[in-house]
């Protein structure tokens, strides 16, 4: 009796495994618990740059989310109107909270990726009774896709200064082909998140 206890005692411990194993498996790794094992470091790396940029509008640093687009694009990026297209609340009276990444799906080239993502909102002041009566603001779960491409580093980066005695000299913006060995990084495209 006691031989047969241990082994259903057994099976149901590899059945209760085999459950868990599959709850946590998804199309670009394993995450359980708290716990990722990621099958790609590139999906890893880009579902931490969406969580740190949800994470950044979430606490409001605005500037720190512009960082996540080129230098060209951070002088003209306005966060708080794309958040405000993005999540249809405006950003003064919005609580983004549980934040979740689902996945990163990378196109053939392995150069652009959307990052996919749920998140709660809260419309802060849309309470209609009081506290006391059981008045709670309006929340809602939002999904969304933040784009991404993939580029040389140096376009993160405010473009050299012009050497002594070419001051009255235009900076050449033209973007020079990317050498093979040049170090690369990733680029949002939150204009292009917005359009549905």
């Amino acid at each position: 009796m006691k031989g047969i206890k241990k082994v259903g005692l057994g099976m149901a411990a590899v059945v209760l495994l085999g459950i868990l194993l599959l709850a946590g498996l998804s199309g670009d790794g394993f995450s359980l618990f708290g716990t990722s094992l990621y099958w790609s470091s590139e999906s890893a790396k880009l579902k931490k740059l969406a969580d740190q940029f949800l994470e950044d509008l979430q606490y409001k640093d605005f500037d720190k989310a512009a960082k996540y687009h080129t230098f060209e694009d951070q002088k003209t990026v306005d966060i708080p109107s794309l958040i405000e297209r993005l999540f249809a609340v405006k950003p003064e009276v919005l609580n983004i909270d549980n934040i979740r990444i689902i996945k990163a799906d990378f196109d053939d080239s392995g150069t652009r990726c959307r990052t996919f993502f749920r998140c709660d909102t809260e419309a802060l002041n849309t309470r209609r009774k009081s506290k006391k009566e059981g008045g709670k603001n309006e929340i809602r779960e939002v999904e969304g896709i933040l784009y991404w491409h993939q580029g040389p580093s140096r376009l993160g980066k405010a473009p050299p200064k012009p050497k002594e005695g070419e001051e009255g000299k235009p900076a050449d913006t033209t973007a020079a082909a990317p050498s093979a060995d040049e170090p690369k990084e990733w680029f949002m495209q939150l204009e292009s998140s917005l359009h549905r």
